[in-house]
């Protein structure tokens, strides 16, 4: 009984350790990122920017590549993160600005008449995404809608100015570096690529999957036991917690 006692007293461990790895792996908090460089305006204006971002995002920004007159740009929708470029180029509104035409939207009355209506042309304004470790092709054009705005800080001595004009406005943003927004003096606050917060979380799954096959075996356990069975029980118990703290080892270390 005190062998089958100690069992259950590592199914409860494993099961709790379970529930703290799934409140942790779905806590998914971004970081405050600081995106920094300089701004220059169609008027040709250049100033120091902090916090840049479109729109409020630096990251999984939506564009479009560049399609064929009269055709769907969100057809050709993509992304990309201010982290990957080192400068956005814009020109003059009377050269980047796109209009796509949609087509008359049908509409059938109750009657059985049909009815077309003319839809509001969409304007997008094209601009270069100057992207970082592409040096044989840096470039690449997109569209973006007209409607975004460009959302960045300038420090006036000891004051923060926010400014978020209309992208159409902007003729040049270059990105110098991309810092944390988060308390410096924490040392897990810093500034990670998408490539190494996807490998983080990767790891956090596996030891979800590690607990998940723990609780399962749990569900497998017979009501009444041999010594046999107790055995092989607290044995692949044993193997189970094993590659479970290996797993979170791994964890921890990053």
């Amino acid at each position: 009984m005190k062998n089958l006692y100690k069992l259950f007293v590592l199914v409860g461990i494993g099961l709790f350790a379970m529930n703290f790895s799934e409140q942790s792996s779905i806590r998914k908090e971004r970081p405050d990122i600081n995106v920094a460089g300089t701004i220059t305006t169609q008027a040709g204006t250049t100033m120091p920017a902090q916090n840049i971002t479109i729109s409020g995002k630096w990251e999984r920004i939506h564009v479009y590549s560049k399609p064929e007159n009269k055709m769907d740009p969100e057809k050709y929708a993509v992304s990309f993160d201010l982290d990957e470029l080192k400068e956005v180029r814009i020109n003059g509104i009377d050269q980047s600005l796109f209009k796509y035409q949609p087509p008359d939207k049908i509409e059938k009355r109750e009657d059985g008449t049909i009815q077309k209506k003319c839809q509001n042309p969409i304007d997008y304004i094209e601009f270069q995404a100057i992207y970082k470790g592409h040096e044989q092709n840096p470039a690449r054009t997109y569209l973006i809608e007209r409607s975004k705005k460009v959302w960045f800080d300038e420090m006036v001595g000891s004051n923060r100015v926010e400014h978020r004009p209309n992208i159409e406005a902007i003729k040049r943003i270059v990105i110098e570096r991309i810092t944390s927004n988060k308390d410096e003096e924490k040392d897990e606050c810093i500034y990670k690529p998408r490539h190494v917060r996807a490998k983080e979380i990767s790891k956090q799954e596996k030891v979800y999957k590690k607990l998940k096959l723990l609780e399962t075996t749990t569900e497998k356990l017979p009501v009444q036991t041999t010594t046999t069975d107790l055995n092989y029980w607290k044995e692949k118990f044993g193997e189970l917690l094993q590659e479970l703290r290996d797993s979170m080892s791994n964890v921890f270390k990053q």
